[in-house]
């Protein structure tokens, strides 16, 4: 599903949040789902504003939850694509909706209590606060190359840190289980 789809598909459901804001809030619950099936029902009541989006389209949203839990799953090619405007969209959307997708990923991390104070005192606590540092910080960037190569390192950086934060919260589900 492309950015253009899921923002449509989100307008026409009545729903104010932006595609990669759920897109990050969605791959937050992959990571958090240790790898195992999302048979839990997605909280999007919760999320949206509307009293419950048409079946069809919650059947997407899970559909897109899992396919990124199998980006993020261990031995998994790591090939995770953070969903955002196409590269013809103007270089201060893209970032936009970077910042936007970085809010929802640590929206849905925050959805569990105290888990991020548990990832601030880990390995990844570092880039916890700065994907929180990129998801406040403001949109006046001007077209151009400079400016273009470096959003493209900001974007392998926040999709690195994803991949590496998961890795932590899966080898922290398994360290629990382990301890049992």
């Amino acid at each position: 599903m492309t950015f253009d789809e899921l923002q449509r598909k989100l307008k026409r459901a009545g729903v104010s949040m932006g595609a990669s804001e759920l897109h990050g809030l969605l791959t937050a619950v992959a990571a958090k789902s240790g790898y195992e099936d999302l048979a839990l029902e997605l909280p999007l009541a919760q999320w949206f504003v509307v009293d419950s989006p048409a079946t069809e389209f919650a059947d997407e949203l899970t559909a897109l939850a899992i396919e990124l839990r199998d980006h993020l799953a261990p031995y998994a090619e790591y090939d995770l694509v953070i969903l955002l405007p196409s590269d013809d969209a103007p270089l201060f959307e893209q970032w936009f909706e970077l910042t936007c997708w970085c809010a929802g990923f640590l929206s849905g991390l925050s959805e569990t209590r105290g888990l991020i104070e548990q990832l601030a005192e880990s390995d990844v606590g570092e880039l916890i606060e700065d994907l929180s540092t990129i998801s406040t910080t403001g949109s006046d960037i001007a077209d151009g190359e400079e400016n273009e190569r470096d959003f493209a390192e900001i974007l392998e950086f926040v999709r690195v840190a994803v991949l590496n934060i998961a890795a932590e919260l899966f080898e922290q589900r398994q360290s629990k289980v382990i301890q049992h």
